[in-house]
């Protein structure tokens, strides 16, 4: 890992830290104080982790999303835009406390030891270069889905013990956190089955087949199947509510948990390239 980004994205971690202790804070304070503060400290870190992004990119005279850091580095960034956008809409504040502890755990990950490894083996040109992007933006989506379904469990939780709180002041209507995370998650699914649909022509064109015996490639197979089952069962069965919610946590805690994994044992995404 070069120095210069090394150290931006360790003042972005801590930084993302100190965001996680103030929403602790918060939760124990029944959100009764401001979370204007949480929300600036969030935009601290976003700042260092944006001139992270910014220095890899010019340094390497491309998008930095070619190995394990960068991907992790990008696809936290993309979390910490969306956060930022949400923001702008009042009801969607208190969601600094939700999604702080997902950028700190993403942020975390880039600084582990041997991370900064050999960019990707595959070689990407013309629209094929979009297939990283297409599927780093779904597993934003999906973290997203996944912070809208903790605020609903939260939200469901203080309903049902009748706890009149700021916090249900703070927090967006059960109706519009459900419909939110439906979309994010819909979303998220549409754009996977484009970037692995990619994924697949990239394949056949390099090796003559549209599917490999990689670890990566059948990873990410189980997750769009996962993503996929679960937005079924909601169009076409109408599950919802906590059911929804739940599913929702436990598919994006399998994603990032199993990722590096997937990803380290993968020969595609985890070689030198040209080699």
């Amino acid at each position: 890992m070069r120095f210069d980004e090394h150290w931006m994205m360790v003042a972005a971690t801590l930084v993302y830290g100190m965001a996680v202790m103030y929403s602790i804070f918060l939760w124990r304070k029944g959100f009764t104080r401001d979370d204007t503060i949480n929300i600036g400290i969030l935009v601290g870190g976003f700042g260092f982790h944006t001139l992270a992004l910014m220095i890899r990119a010019a340094e390497t005279q491309r998008c930095p999303i070619n190995n394990l850091f960068e991907v992790t580095m990008f696809t936290s960034w993309l979390v910490g835009f969306g956060f930022i956008i949400a923001s702008f809409w009042s009801r969607f504040r208190s969601i600094a406390a939700f999604v702080a502890p997902v950028i700190f755990s993403l942020s975390l990950m880039t600084l582990f030891p041997n991370v900064d490894g050999p960019v990707d083996s595959l070689r990407l040109e013309g629209w094929f270069i979009l297939h990283v992007p297409i599927i780093l933006l779904a597993y934003g989506a999906f973290a997203m889905a996944c912070v809208s379904s903790v605020m609903y469990l939260t939200h469901a939780h203080y309903l049902k013990y009748n706890k009149e709180m700021a916090f249900w002041v703070r927090l967006p209507s059960i109706y519009r956190l459900e419909t939110t995370s439906v979309m994010l998650l819909t979303g998220g699914v549409i754009l996977l089955t484009l970037g692995l649909g990619l994924g697949f022509v990239i394949l056949k064109n390099t090796s003559g087949s549209f599917l490999s015996q990689d670890a990566k490639i059948y990873w990410s197979i189980a997750v769009w199947v996962g993503y996929f089952a679960l937005v079924l069962l909601h169009w076409i069965f109408s599950i919802r509510g906590r059911f929804l919610a739940w599913l929702s946590l436990a598919l994006f805690v399998f994603v990032l948990t199993t990722f590096w994994a997937a990803n380290l044992l993968s020969d595609i995404h985890n070689s030198p390239a040209g080699n």
